[in-house]
Formats: structure tokens, C-alpha cells, sequence
């Protein structure tokens, strides 16, 4: 046989098995429950690596200016949505329920009373180490939450069970990724 010959015989032997193995995994799929892991819901090395700032500075590089209580609001959404859509954190930052509404400490630390927040003061945060399935998310938040002001989006928050639950839970109030997981996912 020639080498030509070869290479498509090849070709086609392992064309065959990953269509049937694309088959199992989706007959697979249709009787599976898929339930979030409580590991899912841990750090793991990468994500020490990533942080709440790494996606602020993603956020940052809006064109549109946005508050630093905004921001946290946004991350809070797009922490929740990641959850859902990718069973991952986005993040393993704490989320805060105040009075008012959500704290992500790091962000509350650093860039508290900013009305516009700027690259400069996000500088320490790098958006490479964001996945791609990260930035989509990030990305949708932005597109569907972008145009609603940070009180519109507390008072949204101060009605909804994750931040119900973290303020039973009192001292600490920080709100479970295990119920914000069940939460929005219920929204779908």
C-alpha cells in the first residue's frame, strides 16, 4: 500500500470513532442528571492563580463607564451565570450580602468610591488568565445587564434566595456558591 492509502484508511478509522464516540456521549447525555459537584464549588490550582480582579480588568475594557458598585454587581451575575452554564467558578473570591446588596471584599478594598473605574486602577488584574468561556460570560452580562443602573440591580439581589440565605447566615454573610448555583439555575 502506498503512504497516501495509508493516510486516508487512517483518516477515516479515526473519523468513525469519534463520530461513534460523540453518539455514546450524547445518547449518554439524555438520561444523565447533571448535578453540580461539590469540588466544582472548591478553589483548585488555576483558580488560586485567578481572581476577582483578573475579570474586573476584563469588565474594565468596557466602552462605557461603569461605578465600581457596578462592577461588583455585574461580577456577582456573571459568578452566578458562569456557575450555571460552565459548573465552574469564575472566580473564588467570597461575595458579601450587605444591606444594600453584594461586596466582593477584594474589589470593596480597592477600588471603594471609584465613580468611573479606569485600567489603571485594575492594573494588578490580567484578563489573560480568563478563559475563553470566561469572557463570554463576562461579555453576556455586559450585553444583557449593561443598561441597568447599579440600584436596579441591588434591588434585584435584596428579593432573590442566595442573598436572602446569606443574611440568616450571619456573621460572615457570605453568600453560598451552591445556592447561587440552584438559584439561577431554576432561571433558565
Amino acid at each position: 500500500m502506498a503512504a497516501d492509502e495509508i493516510r486516508d484508511i487512517t483518516g477515516r478509522m479515526r473519523q468513525n470513532s469519534l463520530e461513534e464516540r460523540h453518539t455514546r456521549i450524547q445518547d449518554g447525555s439524555r438520561r444523565r442528571v447533571r448535578v453540580l459537584p461539590a469540588d466544582k464549588l472548591r478553589k483548585t490550582a488555576e483558580e488560586t492563580k485567578r481572581n476577582v480582579t483578573d475579570a474586573a480588568a476584563f469588565l474594565v475594557q468596557v466602552p462605557r463607564p461603569m461605578s465600581w458598585l457596578k462592577m461588583q454587581d455585574l461580577l456577582y451575575l456573571a459568578q452566578a451565570w458562569h456557575l450555571v452554564w460552565d459548573g465552574e467558578l469564575l472566580f473564588p473570591d467570597p461575595i458579601v450580602a450587605t444591606e444594600d446588596g453584594i461586596s466582593i471584599p477584594r474589589l470593596h478594598d480597592l477600588l471603594a468610591g471609584k465613580f468611573e473605574v479606569t485600567r489603571f486602577d485594575l492594573r494588578m488584574g490580567r484578563d489573560s488568565r480568563l478563559s475563553e468561556s470566561a469572557r463570554r460570560t463576562l461579555s453576556g452580562m455586559v450585553k444583557f445587564y449593561g443598561d441597568r443602573s447599579h440600584y436596579r440591580l441591588s434591588e434585584m439581589f435584596l428579593t432573590e434566595e442566595p442573598w436572602l440565605r446569606a443574611r440568616e447566615a450571619a456573621p460572615d454573610f457570605i453568600i453560598d456558591p451552591a445556592i447561587l448555583h440552584r438559584h439561577y439555575r431554576s432561571k433558565q
